[in-house]
């Protein structure tokens, strides 16, 4: 990853992407399986 700058400014921005993807991603799957039960019950 190529960073313009290399202050703490930037450093946290990544991070906190970071962060946001993973609860995102983590979200999402929590409501495909709270939402299609009948997918999930064969």
């Amino acid at each position: 990853m190529v960073r313009l700058k290399e202050d703490p400014y930037t450093i946290s921005y990544f991070k906190l992407c970071k962060i946001v993807k993973k609860w995102l991603e983590f979200n999402i799957v929590q409501l495909i399986y709270f939402h299609l039960p009948s997918s999930r019950t064969l």
